[in-house]
């Protein structure tokens, strides 16, 4: 398993944002290597910056679906409004009491 996956890496990593905390104090209650500490973190930090990029590749798709979907659904609307009913509209509009 990766480092980053487990939680032990996630709490020594969050523990470092604690006021008054630094890399040494930490892995020294930990028991382990500032460099150990260091390798989690910035593991953490790529994992992050990876699903956030996932997260706008996957809203950006979904944008770019629903503007489609919106386009359709406009074009609808107008062969709606002029359309089929337009020849209808027409007849009755001419045989319409003035």
């Amino acid at each position: 398993m990766c480092a980053t996956g487990s939680s032990t890496a996630s709490n020594a990593v969050e523990r470092l944002y604690e006021p008054g905390a630094t890399q040494g104090s930490v892995a020294k209650e930990l028991g382990i290597t500032g460099t150990q500490l260091k390798t989690w973190r910035l593991e953490i930090e790529a994992f992050g910056s990876m699903e956030a990029k996932r997260r706008q590749k996957a809203d950006a798709a979904e944008m770019e679906r629903l503007a489609e979907e919106n386009e359709i659904l406009q074009m609808g609307e107008q062969a709606n409004a002029t359309g089929p009913r337009a020849p209808a509209n027409a007849f009755f509009a001419a045989r319409a009491v003035k």
